[in-house]
């Protein structure tokens, strides 16, 4: 009989953990909503301050969504983790940034991933932003240090359309050869599946504990 509970006593422990781990699984991973990753050659590296030069890049959304994340290719090892970034996000008027911003906030830079010998992968998470179907820009520099902005020849023009460069909070329009700018824009994935091992794990633990209760 004791040995009984002390075998539930330990699978509920299991089943715990297990559960615990499927969580983590479904909080860590997001999704990719807007995908601008290079697909080009390696261009040039751009001053991108928050209070000088900085950009906004257009996007579209088919649907609402949560926008929870921002990765910015940046010059390689220039952008250590905790740099502190600020973010505009703004609504499209006629295929150009809206006078005001929707959105603007501090953060910083969560994570750093090295991406190719020219750029890494700086990833920034922040609180859901829900952002309804349509257009938009949104843009990321840096509050103080130069996160510099990577762009890539990616086949398109040089003065993109979907692009433009500001000054502070002052849209100036897009000039200069600068290609593509280098994103992604991130959302946190709903209905998370979780991975086999877990599941397996779960599974162990429920019926351990099945066969356990039933010797009790």
């Amino acid at each position: 009989m004791i040995r009984s509970l002390a075998c539930i006593l330990a699978c509920s422990r299991l089943l715990s953990a297990a559960l615990l781990s499927a969580a983590a699984v479904g909080a860590a991973q997001a999704s990719i909503v807007v995908d601008r990753a290079p697909t080009g050659t390696y261009y040039t590296s751009l001053v991108n301050t928050a209070a000088g030069q900085n950009f906004l890049v257009q996007f579209t959304l088919g649907s609402s969504i949560d926008v929870t994340g921002f990765q910015i290719f940046t010059a390689a090892a220039a952008i250590p983790v905790g740099t502190a970034v600020t973010v505009r996000i703004r609504a499209d008027a006629g295929g150009v940034p809206a006078s005001s911003n929707l959105h603007e906030f501090n953060d910083n830079v969560d994570a750093s991933f090295n991406f190719d010998a020219r750029s890494d992968i700086s990833e920034l998470s922040f609180g859901a932003i829900t952002l309804g179907p349509g257009t938009y820009w949104m843009g990321v520099s840096g509050a103080g240090l130069n996160l510099s902005w990577i762009s890539y020849d990616n086949g398109g023009p040089i003065d993109a359309p979907d692009q433009t460069v500001m000054t502070g909070n002052v849209d100036q329009g897009f000039s200069g050869l600068s290609y593509d700018l280098a994103y992604r824009i991130l959302s946190a994935s709903s209905g998370t599946v979780p991975e086999p091992a877990t599941l397996a794990l779960v599974g162990l633990a429920l019926l351990a504990m099945g066969a356990a209760r039933r010797r009790a």
